[in-house]
């Protein structure tokens, strides 16, 4: 709550404390901390999921951060709070029958967000993705000069130092949210390929592990599916197939809190690992 009063206003959003020369985003340590509560508390209500009022009241603990992470404005980051809590409670256990209502309810809070809660740059980033070639240099420019950097690394890249649309400034945000087209233009579909199983191994070892209680599962297939989910979203973005909105690349984008957070996060997963 605090970072929206006191916190540094960067690109519109105040989403960062400035400490003498570096930034700290309370957002990314809420992920790692949310992953924790939700899996304390679907260890205890494990029983009890098929009462509406557990899942509601589960929903009612992420909305509150999801709703001031939102007002910061941080679109892509009340986005994967969501997702989190939805990937969580369906590997809690909770009936399908519930999950429909439950995606019911977020299609009419998705019309609702629309009308009344985006704001106008947010809704253009969505037109342009719905219509790229309306707004060519204006709102489709990023999304475009991203595919453009994916295109031109070809199948072994360009080289490191060598990708050239990414250094010389064509491609907006290219060390944090466009990491992933910096690295096609620099290693091409090589380099994807290598990313991709980096990555699905740390998402396999997550998601396989038991641990000696049901919270050590949560746990870790909850870490599991927050680097999954944000990884699809990140990548989705730079290779143009869904809006355009602030989310880094787990473990490559330049940003010390996300770094941080992941690594606190894989650190009790090894806790709880080395004690299974």
């Amino acid at each position: 709550m605090a970072v929206l009063f006191l916190g540094k206003r960067f690109n519109g959003a105040s989403s960062w404390f400035l400490l003498w020369r570096f930034g700290l985003e309370p957002a990314e340590f809420m992920k790692i901390l949310l992953i924790f509560l939700l899996s304390r508390y679907f260890t205890y209500r494990h029983l009890q999921l098929y009462r509406p009022l557990n899942i509601a009241l589960s929903f009612f603990y992420i909305l509150i951060p999801a709703i001031l992470v939102a007002l910061q404005p941080d679109l892509g980051a009340a986005i994967i709070i969501l997702a989190l809590w939805l990937g969580m409670v369906i590997m809690a256990g909770m009936k399908w029958s519930h999950l429909s209502l439950v995606i019911l309810a977020g299609v009419f809070i998705a019309g609702f967000a629309w009308l009344y809660l985006l704001l106008p740059y947010q809704k253009v980033r969505v037109l342009s993705f719905l219509n790229p070639n309306a707004d060519p240099l204006g709102a489709s420019y990023s999304r475009n000069q991203s595919l453009i950097a994916i295109g031109a690394g070809g199948i072994f890249g360009k080289g490191i130092g060598n990708n050239t649309h990414s250094l010389d400034g064509f491609l907006p945000e290219s060390h944090t949210d466009f990491i992933f087209a910096t690295l096609a233009e620099s290693m091409g579909l090589s380099g994807i390929i290598i990313l991709f199983a980096l990555l699905g191994i740390i998402c396999w070892r997550l998601f396989r592990f038991e641990g000696k209680s049901n919270f050590d599962r949560l746990f870790s297939s909850g870490l599991g599916w927050f680097i999954f989910i944000q990884a699809c979203i990140n990548i989705g973005i730079n290779v143009g197939f869904l809006p355009v909105t602030g989310l880094t690349l787990p473990f490559l984008s330049y940003g010390g809190s996300s770094l941080i957070s992941l690594c606190m996060g894989l650190g009790i997963y090894q806790a709880l690992y080395a004690q299974s």
